[in-house]
């Protein structure tokens, strides 16, 4: 999970950057490859903070800094998607991919639209970014994986695959997910945020774990 300081650094350069992006984009001036991240994150959060809910702005800013590495490396989204998936397992509260859920038609559409045209000296192209019922199946089957391996901590593994498989149907409704049965689910395991993280991660944890699925 990237640190608060990287999402804050970023976040701090977004009206720095604005006129100097704007220059960039419309005369073709190139920057440097290790530019390129910070670009793409400043880029989302001047295009999306007025069509996100301000709680999730955070949450996608932060998945959008996991899938660039391999957004930039690749340009296989759904490899990056993935990857950045199972980085974030055990690391997040399930409102994460709540949020992530909801966020990800616009999400998906930023990378589509702008990774091109990030002004690098070679381009990149995205193929494979999964729809919203491929990362619904993907997320579900994370969180039904998540709940499984808690409910049977000394179980033989199994026994532990195949009840993440009961579960994932049931989480998994006509390709949504769920999401009061998420938190039914995993209300008997209160999430712990993991050791050592900085104070501004940990604050957006703990405002995060307080999420209400909404009516």
């Amino acid at each position: 999970m990237p640190k608060q300081g990287q999402f804050a650094k970023a976040s701090r350069q977004v009206h720095q950057k604005t006129l100097k992006q704007r220059g960039r984009r419309s005369g073709g001036q190139e920057i440097d490859e290790e530019q390129a991240g910070d670009f793409l994150l400043v880029r989302f959060a001047l295009t999306s903070k007025k069509r996100l809910p301000k709680e999730s702005q955070e949450t996608l800013q932060r998945f959008l800094q996991e899938l660039t590495p391999e957004l930039l490396d690749s340009g296989d989204g759904a490899a990056a998607v993935r990857g950045a998936l199972d980085r974030t397992r055990g690391q997040v509260p399930w409102q994460y991919y709540y949020q992530l859920s909801a966020g990800w038609p616009l999400l998906s559409y930023f990378i589509a639209r702008e990774l091109p045209a990030i002004p690098l000296k070679q381009r990149r192209l995205v193929k494979n970014l999964p729809d919203g019922a491929a990362l619904a199946a993907r997320i579900a089957a994370l969180l039904a994986t998540q709940a499984a391996a808690l409910t049977l901590l000394q179980a033989k593994p199994a026994a532990t695959a195949a009840l993440a498989q009961q579960l994932t149907g049931q989480l998994l409704v006509n390709g949504k997910i769920d999401w009061r049965r998420v938190a039914a689910l995993l209300a008997p395991f209160p999430f712990t945020a993991p050791a050592g993280i900085d104070a501004g991660t940990a604050q957006w944890l703990a405002a995060l774990s307080r999420v209400k699925v909404a009516d």
